[in-house]
């Protein structure tokens, strides 16, 4: 009975947390005084749900009230006061005192795309290519356990502690805790949204679903903005939104598809900002808070933003000083409430906002860090192997998406790089032209964005995945470059070869598909069909086909509704169970969306699963191994996993040792006790047949047969039960 209850409740628990949030932030918007047009209504929608998401959660956090009844009945209670509030607003505005009626999102969102369909037709048309690509990942992920290589390693590792401890305590565990566990992480955020209500990871896949939806209404919007027509417009944001990496980055946890979301939804509220309605300068506000806090580059899309809007605003005047000055308040506000709390959590942790590289102000160090740090850094960008980059090939080749490991890629493909190739001379004629600010202000973002890529960290050294950070810089140059064709182009033929493009593209796109997919596409393809074929056959023989409508009867009404939502759960249910059951093999069988080093340790997790149900779990990795440690909470997050430092000093700071290794100085007697305070039901001791690694907690825990009872090994680790009522007199 358990196993029907628990995806059925949690599934009607995160539908109901997320339909208030959603229906709260749409009435809210259907309320403001200049009453813009659906896609900025829904870019509104998204960013006042975005604010919510993050507001809430992070002072639940602070509170340590990160729990599904503290956040769930704060968010709920948000909700309603948006709607109360959007109620008042309206009734106050309205002539007669009646309050102005709002159509539902879904309601709204179909009238639209009606709408197209008649008035436009050949716009649905150039988006097929971008919903065929999305319908291929989904049906791939749907059936999966999360796969991406950095969700597995810390974004989502940190998402499970923070659901365990309700709150953002620092994260150690190495290897790559001594750098991303003081990272910003509002993007982890999204993640604990999708697995608080149902306390495991059924629904992870679709995180990114209402990021990917506001980028693409947003770089339509842009580009309508540009002087581009509807069908040009379509496809260029579907074109973008299928490049390579989104094969990797769509259905997975990383904090990109969100930030890049942000930042064109930011831009797009900028650009209305500073030409028609100054009232939605405070949504640019608040975007910039929350990218800054989801990644450190965020920093950098938020001062790009504020530049773009100063760009196309400045007009120097008595009144426009005075709105800076206002403009400014409100940027301090956003990065406030919604960007600070992991800088403030770092300062306090180490005296570091931004630690552990160091800041130093003309030469003296204001902030300490990780001994030469910044250097080290700076020696795996790009710019500091630009040469042999260039001149061996790979730096087009990454771009393109050809350099990948097996069954992935990570490039722009052509579109990226034809996007970059002629936004350089269509921005170029911009600037001189100085009469469209807009373009030449998002060209010289575009500049800057793809310098920034340049001198990132880890840029050159793991080119091949970190190209992905190019994708604004290009998109804002592709933006350029259609706006200057569309001026010598008919929109019918600048759509075509957009999408001509976009299908070159998936040359360079490895994505993951199975036979079950195929067939799973290949049926809603054919549904799709027969439902036009009913329809064309039923209107030449006169014969009126209505909508799906509900009885008229409110009890029959009732039993419909209810067995369409029992259907629903049934297939919820059922879905969760197939998906859990296959959860080792679908981790044995990782070839997607590459070759992940957890099909290693496949035989370790089942081993875990078998041994430890639940329960707390020690690990010990050598600071250089990946441990892909997120499986090793289990699918509804009920192990704890922990590290166990094995020397006497406090192992929190990493970067307070050279080159982040606390384990430079092992000592098994710290080590036991270190291990009696924490207490652990295991310990899972990671090894590397190929690199020769054994961590010396294995040998410890083998000449200890008093306190370890070895239950598992093989060549990739070994697994312990650990005598606890032993261990208490070690602390």
């Amino acid at each position: 009975m358990d196993g029907v209850l628990h995806p059925v409740v949690g599934s009607l628990l995160t539908f109901l947390i997320h339909g208030a949030l959603w229906a709260g932030a749409w009435t809210m918007t259907g309320a403001f005084p200049a009453s813009p047009g659906l896609g900025d209504r829904f870019l509104a929608t998204f960013s006042l749900a975005l604010f919510q998401v993050v507001g809430v959660t992070l002072a639940a956090a602070a509170l340590g009230l990160l729990t599904p009844a503290g956040v769930g009945t704060a968010s709920i209670v948000v909700s309603v006061a948006l709607v109360a509030a959007a109620r008042t607003a309206r009734r106050k505005r309205g002539t007669d005192g009646a309050p102005v009626p709002s159509p539902a999102l879904g309601r709204a969102i179909a009238h639209a795309l009606d709408e197209f369909r008649v008035t436009d037709p050949v716009t649905p048309v150039v988006a097929v290519p971008g919903v065929a690509f999305f319908v291929l990942l989904f049906l791939h992920a749907v059936p999966r356990p999360p796969l991406g290589f950095d969700p597995l390693n810390y974004h989502l590792t940190i998402a499970a502690t923070a659901i365990q401890t309700h709150g953002f305590p620092i994260v150690f565990l190495p290897p790559y805790f001594d750098l991303y566990a003081w990272f910003p992480a509002n993007g982890t955020v999204f993640s604990i949204w999708s697995m608080l209500w149902m306390g495991c990871d059924l629904w992870v896949a679709f995180v990114n679903v209402p990021f990917l939806a506001a980028l693409v209404v947003s770089l339509y919007l842009l580009a309508r903005d540009l002087g581009l027509g509807r069908a040009p417009s379509t496809a260029l944001a579907s074109a973008f939104v299928t490049v390579p990496m989104f094969a990797m980055l769509a259905t997975e946890s990383y904090v990109e598809v969100p930030l890049w979301a942000m930042f064109f939804v930011a831009l797009r509220f900028a650009l209305r900002s500073a030409r028609e309605d100054p009232g939605a300068f405070p949504m640019v506000a608040g975007l910039c808070g929350v990218m800054a806090g989801t990644k450190t580059v965020g920093l950098l899309l938020a001062f790009l933003v504020v530049a773009v809007h100063a760009w196309v605003a400045f007009c120097p005047s008595l009144d426009f000083f005075r709105v800076l000055l206002r403009r400014t308040a409100h940027l301090l506000a956003g990065f406030l409430i919604f960007g600070s709390f992991f800088y403030i959590r770092n300062y306090i942790e180490s005296g570091n906002p931004i630690y552990p590289l160091p800041v130093r102000v003309f030469g003296h160090e204001v902030f300490p860090g990780q001994t030469d740090l910044d250097s080290r850094l700076a020696a795996t960008t790009v710019a500091a192997h630009l040469d042999y980059l260039w001149s061996s090939g790979k730096l087009v080749r990454a771009v393109l998406g050809e350099v990948f490991t097996p069954n992935a890629s990570w490039g722009l493909g052509p579109t990226g790089l034809a996007a970059i190739l002629l936004g350089l001379p269509f921005g170029l004629k911009a600037l001189a032209a100085r009469a469209h600010r807009p373009a030449s202000a998002l060209f010289v973002a575009g500049l800057l964005v793809l310098a920034a890529w340049f001198h990132l960290p880890y840029g050159g050294k793991f080119l091949f995945s970190n190209v992905r950070f190019a994708f604004p810089g290009a998109v804002l140059l592709g933006l350029v470059a259609t706006s200057g064709l569309a001026g010598v182009s008919r929109p019918a033929l600048l759509a075509s070869g957009i999408v001509l493009l976009q299908v070159s593209t998936f040359f360079f796109t490895n994505v993951p598909v199975s036979s079950a997919a195929g067939v799973a596409a290949a049926a809603l393809a054919v549904a799709a069909g027969l439902a036009v074929l009913a329809r064309r056959l039923a209107e030449d023989r006169n014969v009126r086909i209505e909508g799906f409508r509900l009885p008229a009867s409110r009890l029959r009404r009732a039993l419909v509704l209810a067995g369409l939502l029992g259907i629903a759960l049934f297939a919820v249910a059922r879905w969760h169970d197939a998906r859990d059951r296959g959860r080792i093999a679908s981790y044995r069988d990782a070839t997607a969306p590459y070759q992940l080093q957890v099909a290693e340790y496949a035989d370790c997790l089942a081993a875990v699963e078998r041994h430890l149900p639940r329960g707390r779990l020690a690990v010990a990795l050598e600071p250089h191994r990946r441990g892909f440690l997120f499986p090793l909470f289990g699918s509804h997050l009920q192990r704890e996993v922990l590290y166990v430092h094995n020397g006497p000093e406090d192992s929190r700071l990493h970067s307070d040792y050279p080159y982040g290794n606390p384990r430079l100085h092992p000592d098994p007697d710290s080590w036991l006790r270190h291990l009696a305070e924490a207490s652990p039901d295991a310990l899972l001791v990671f090894l590397d047949p190929v690199e020769g690694e054994v961590p010396i907690e294995s040998h410890w825990a083998s000449a200890r047969r008093d306190l370890f009872r070895l239950e598992f090994r093989s060549d990739r680790c070994e697994l312990h039960r650990i005598d606890r009522d032993r261990l208490v007199g070690y602390r």
